[in-house]
C-alpha cells in the first residue's frame, strides 16, 4: 500500500506487544482468525480496548458462526471479514475501504 508501512507477525503475542508499542502509528489490523496462543478475535478485542479507532480486518479459511461475526461487527470490535482464499485485487479494495473509512470516522 502506498504511504503506509506494514509490520507482519506469526506470533499474536509479538503483534500485540507491537501495537503496545507503537499504537499511534497503526490505523488499520489484519489478523488470521486460528493462530496459535490466541485466536484473532481474541488479538482484536485487545487491541481494539487499547485504541477503539483501529480498523480491524479478520481472515479465515475455516467455517465461523455468523452470528459471532455480526455481533463483533454491530458492537464495532471488527470492521470487516473476510473468508479464504481471498484474491489478491479483493483483499487489496478492502484494505483500501477500511483506511477510508478509519479517515472519515
Amino acid at each position: 500500500m502506498d504511504g503506509f508501512s506494514v509490520v507482519t507477525f506469526t506470533d499474536p503475542t509479538l503483534a500485540l506487544e507491537h501495537f503496545k508499542q507503537n499504537e499511534s502509528d497503526y490505523a488499520l489490523v489484519l489478523t488470521d482468525y486460528r493462530m496459535p496462543c490466541m485466536s484473532g478475535i481474541e488479538l482484536i478485542k485487545q487491541i481494539k480496548d487499547r485504541k477503539p479507532s483501529v480498523r480491524a480486518l479478520l481472515m479465515t479459511a475455516f467455517e465461523v458462526d455468523n452470528k459471532l461475526i455480526e455481533e463483533y461487527t454491530s458492537n464495532k470490535i471488527l470492521n470487516g471479514y473476510l473468508q479464504k482464499p481471498v484474491r489478491l485485487n479483493d483483499l487489496r479494495q478492502e484494505i483500501n475501504n477500511q483506511l477510508h473509512a478509519s479517515e472519515i470516522d
